[in-house]
């Protein structure tokens, strides 16, 4: 954290952040030009002076930070008293085939904004009431599930694209993702838990690009079809995961999470979220009771 600015302030601070990593940042070296390596490397205290330097003054102290959510607004919500906005749920991301062909229609007969989100999905914005009953007769003749019909783990679950476009992948993620989810959520039914909320992220190699590294549940791709497990990130992605298990073929995933969705049904506190559940009794002694005895 370096500081708290004002909305006027917002273009010079970024444009004094970019000449730091510009002059300062390792640019022979791609793996390494990142301003993070910067932040490691000289510390929070010189960017700061740095950056107050370029700019002319300081930034005023840190504000406290508290996150309310960690999801879009799927679905028809209130843009305003004459309008609405509809977020739609792409799962994946994969914005092709039978998907891409309803957006491109919806597009095109109704003439909306917009807006595409961190959490791959797409918002319809700037809709009249009239075109509510439109644009979900478009999305279901060309078999667009709409958000509240998706089982909840698949309406809260990212990928990254992974094999076959990145070329630091190590093994699958966006095209496997439904196929992980729904042995997932087969395991969660079974358990009684299977209309509870838990955010998943997947990544084809250890670089994290879907953010699985502060998610509920994260799997982070080793070699082909092997994964690593992470738990306990928060429902607010405001608390790192810590490495249940390692090398767990793609499938066997679901039935390694088995003994530890049933504990979380049975042990939980009321309202308390999965992840939440992982953290407070501890990502090792949930290994220690449930992995190592297995083995």
């Amino acid at each position: 954290v370096i500081g708290f600015i004002r909305p006027e302030h917002c273009l010079d601070v970024a444009r004094a952040a970019v000449s730091i990593h510009r002059d300062y940042g390792d640019r022979s070296n791609r793996r390494h030009a990142r301003l993070k390596y910067i932040l490691a490397e000289r510390g929070v205290e010189w960017f700061r002076e740095e950056l107050s330097a370029r700019l002319g003054f300081r930034p005023d102290p840190p504000r406290p930070l508290a996150w309310e959510r960690h999801e879009d607004w799927l679905g028809w919500r209130r843009q305003d008293a004459q309008r609405w906005f509809f977020g739609l749920r792409v799962v994946s991301g994969r914005l092709a085939g039978a998907v891409l062909d309803g957006v491109a229609e919806a597009v095109e007969t109704l003439q909306p904004q917009l807006r595409i989100t961190p959490q791959q999905n797409l918002l319809f914005t700037g809709l009249s009431e009239d075109a509510r009953p439109v644009l979900e007769g478009i999305l279901r003749r060309h078999g667009i599930a709409l958000p509240g019909e998706l089982p909840p783990l698949l309406r809260h679950s990212m990928a990254c694209p992974a094999l076959p476009t990145c070329g630091l992948a190590l093994t699958d993620s966006e095209r496997v993702l439904p196929d992980a989810v729904a042995s997932i959520q087969q395991e969660a039914a079974a358990a009684g838990v299977g209309q509870e909320r838990i955010h998943l992220r997947m990544t084809g190699c250890p670089n994290g690009c879907a953010r699985p590294y502060t998610a509920e549940i994260g799997l982070v791709g080793q070699s082909p079809k092997l994964y690593s497990i992470y738990l306990g990130g928060s429902p607010l992605a405001t608390r790192l995961a810590q490495l249940y298990s390692h090398n767990i073929p793609l499938d066997k995933i679901g039935a390694t999470l088995r003994p530890l969705l049933r504990a979380w049904a049975a042990e939980r506190a009321a309202g308390e979220a999965f992840g939440d559940y992982c953290h407070r009794v501890g990502v090792d002694a949930l290994r220690a009771r449930f992995q190592e005895a297995a083995s």
